[in-house]
């Protein structure tokens, strides 16, 4: 009597797919596992790319600190940082393998669409010496270039009669949020500066997962 024995060996194809698999499934593990690091460190840089904007330092010591006539921004400006650095949602997409190829990732969101982790801050508005409502954080992330102003310009100067002590609204003339400093939906100070660190995220990436999957 006499026995045969078969062996079939996996196709280098099998094999790879194999190989795939597993790797896929060590990915999506660490890509859970790194949010928390990268959630943390984005929250850092995105604080730090406003704190470094523009607008932000011209709201302490220039220009929009006269035109707006925000006395002190500060308080209110690292309110805005904190809420989106608290709102930093990373989000693991998993791995997972399609075909001999690996599909998959993380997505962070950094900002809401209506802008409430900034436009809802106390300090966003105030009411004017004259009973005028000056929703300055608005206008300046949302308003652009139109005419907010429409029977004052603003003059530099005259400190007695400034609430910054840079300049005052005077007749006649039309006012709008400075065009170097203004702001749409789709385009303002905070979207200009969380686009900067686009570079920082992507290292933020790769170290928490390197260091995830150690």
């Amino acid at each position: 009597m006499g026995i045969e024995i078969v062996i079939q060996s996996p196709t280098v194809q099998e094999m790879s797919a194999t190989m795939l698999d597993a790797v896929a499934n060590e990915l999506g593990k660490a890509f859970r596992f790194a949010a928390s690091g990268i959630r943390l460190r984005v929250g850092r840089v995105a604080t730090e790319a406003i704190k470094s904007s523009p607008e932000y330092t011209s709201l302490l010591t220039g220009q929009l600190r006269g035109e707006l006539g925000v006395v002190n921004a500060e308080p209110i400006l690292l309110t805005i940082c904190r809420n989106i650095a608290d709102g930093v949602v990373v989000t693991s997409l998993g791995a997972r393998r399609t075909g001999m190829k690996i599909e998959g990732g993380i997505r962070i969101e950094l900002l809401k669409g209506d802008y409430s982790e900034a436009l809802s801050v106390a300090g966003a508005s105030f009411v004017s010496e004259h009973g005028f409502s000056v929703d300055w954080l608005r206008w300046l992330t949302l308003e652009g270039d139109r005419i907010i102003i429409a029977d004052f310009s603003y003059v530099s100067g005259f400190p007695q009669r400034s609430r910054t002590g840079l300049g005052i609204m005077k007749r006649p003339g039309t006012w709008s949020v400075p065009a170097e400093f203004s702001g749409t939906d789709s385009d303002n100070f905070l979207t200009r500066a969380l686009e900067s660190i686009g570079p920082e995220i992507e290292v933020i990436l790769q170290q928490e997962i390197q260091k995830a999957l150690r």
